[in-house]
C-alpha cells in the first residue's frame, strides 16, 4: 500500500470526528452525575443553611 497524503488527511479527519463525538458523549454525563451526587450528599441544603453570604470551603461543607 502506497502512502497518500489525501488518505492520511481523511483518516486523520475521521479520527478527529470520532474523538470529538466520544468526548461529547462523555461530557454529556458529567453535569447530571455531578448534580445527582450533590443532591445525594445534601450539599444544597448545607449551603442554604449557611446563609446567602456564606463562603464555604469544601472542608467546611464536609464538616
Amino acid at each position: 500500500m502506497e502512502f497518500s497524503a489525501e488518505n492520511h488527511n481523511k483518516d486523520r479527519e475521521h479520527f478527529e470526528e470520532s474523538f470529538s463525538y466520544a468526548a461529547q458523549i462523555v461530557n454529556s454525563y458529567v453535569l447530571p452525575m455531578s448534580m445527582n451526587a450533590a443532591i445525594q450528599l445534601d450539599m444544597f441544603e448545607i449551603m442554604a443553611k449557611a446563609g446567602p453570604d456564606a463562603k464555604l470551603s469544601p472542608n467546611e461543607i464536609v464538616a
